[in-house]
């Protein structure tokens, strides 16, 4: 600036002394926002070491320079696994599928039960004083048995005394696997609403760190131009502040929509319930 006000005084020497009082007002406002932004960045230093449970002295290192997060994204790709990594519709799916297996079950359980099975039973050699006491038929045919073991074809059938509280059981779990498909489709409704708002979010912000890239370097250009204008005696001071004015709000500007870039990217990952590799 110094340069600056010696080449306005070369070109407008009456408002020499008034330019360099302009500039020092310019300055200590700046140094003012400075200060206040500083303080705002130590609450939230505090903040965030509370949030870790640290202490509040405890050292947090920003970069210099505020980048937006590598995240590669499409509509389409990004619905279809929401709908296949999202926490909460997994464990959803997982309540709905216990409810199947125990309808299954229930249902089995009311079922009557056949048993197969074969039974078999010893058979000692009897003397022939004992079997003597036989008539003759009865007694031939023992004799051709006597001492033979026996395997016998066995056939049960049982019936579920509790027939109708396990077809009350089964009501119930189809119920439940309503409920549960219902509940699927509010939390599938709400996350589409949700990945609307978050693409909205990333393309706005997308949008503004172009604009706000292109702004900087328009600004940077025109408060040369301005400077140059001013040295030479051809331009006010007035003009050169409010342009350098502008090339800052474009930085600052610029900073909150990446910043908000990066916001909508970690509540995208939010909703995929997965941490995105870079």
């Amino acid at each position: 600036m110094d340069g600056m006000t010696s080449g306005g005084g070369m070109g407008n020497a009456g408002g020499s002394m008034s330019d360099v009082l302009r500039i020092q007002l310019e300055m200590n406002e700046l140094e003012n926002r400075e200060q206040s932004v500083q303080s705002d960045l130590d609450v939230a230093k505090v903040r965030f070491n509370a949030l870790l449970n640290r202490p509040s002295e405890s050292e947090i290192f920003l970069p210099d320079t505020l980048a937006m997060s590598d995240f590669a994204w499409k509509e389409a790709d990004m619905r279809e696994r929401i709908r296949s990594q999202n926490s909460m519709l997994r464990m959803i799916d997982a309540e709905k599928a216990a409810g199947e297996a125990m309808m299954k079950m229930n249902k089995k359980m009311s079922l009557p039960m056949i048993g197969v099975g074969l039974q078999y039973m010893w058979v000692g050699k009897r003397s022939e004083t004992s079997m003597s006491d036989m008539s003759g038929m009865g007694r031939r045919g023992m004799s051709d048995m006597n001492g033979m073991d026996m395997v016998m074809p066995m056939l049960s059938v049982s019936v579920p005394i509790f027939r109708k509280k396990y077809s009350a059981q089964q009501r119930e779990d189809r119920l439940k696997i309503q409920a549960s498909q219902e509940k699927y489709e509010g939390a599938l409704n709400d996350l589409e609403a949700e990945y609307a708002e978050v693409c909205r979010r990333l393309r706005d912000a997308e949008r503004q760190v172009a604009l706000y890239r292109e702004q900087d370097a328009l600004a940077m250009t025109t408060y040369r131009l301005a400077v140059q204008e001013y040295v030479s005696g051809s331009g006010a001071l007035n003009n050169v502040l409010e342009v350098r004015r502008q090339w800052l709000d474009y930085r600052f500007k610029r900073a909150e929509a990446v910043a908000a870039y990066n916001t909508a990217v970690a509540m995208m990952e939010n909703l995929l319930s997965e941490s995105q590799e870079p």
